[in-house]
């Protein structure tokens, strides 16, 4: 068999430009910016690749790279509540994240607890990327955001390539025995 990646580099092109995270951005932030109606044509468009893959059943893994708050000096990963994932959606998760602590360590190793969004993390959590995937994802969808500290020694273009790698191999690794 083969896999198809598909990357979205940097969906926020503005924000970057201008050194600003986006977080809170008017009117809304591109990552809760996930709904039936979204505000960016690049979420829309996103969301359109996605749900073609959905319909095929060929959407097996969906990973969103983001930047923690400053306090954060280890990478970790964000991933929905689990009680919105199906049986087989609990079981590839938890393989995918077997694959993932595996492969990502080293300076900027992967923190081995996963951290949960949900309400208590923010009111339309269910506008997330990653949350909108669970909804709308295949039943054996798995959705993680990794969340790579920039703030440490580590956090540098050889630092991040070196988690790139990582990620990928933990990516090959779990679609490998799928």
């Amino acid at each position: 068999e083969t896999t198809e990646i598909f990357i979205v580099p940097i969906m926020d092109v503005d924000r970057v430009a201008t050194g600003d995270g986006g977080k809170e951005a008017n009117p809304r932030d591109h990552n809760r910016d996930w709904t039936a109606e979204p505000v960016y044509p690049e979420v829309a468009a996103a969301q359109a690749r996605l749900l073609a893959l959905v319909k095929d059943g060929r959407l097996k893994l969906f990973l969103d790279l983001h930047n923690p708050a400053p306090g954060d000096k280890h990478p970790f990963f964000f991933v929905g509540p689990e009680e919105l994932l199906s049986p087989e959606g609990k079981v590839k998760r938890a393989q995918f994240m077997e694959q993932a602590f595996a492969h990502l360590t080293g300076p900027l190793a992967a923190e081995k607890r996963l951290r949960t969004t949900g309400a208590s993390y923010h009111p339309l959590f269910r506008q997330i990327s990653g949350m909108w995937v669970d909804a709308n994802g295949n039943p054996d969808t798995v959705a993680a955001c990794l969340e790579t500290s920039w703030n440490t020694p580590h956090s540098t273009t050889a630092g991040y390539r070196d988690v790139g790698q990582k990620l990928a191999q933990a990516a090959a690794a779990y679609l490998k025995h799928r």
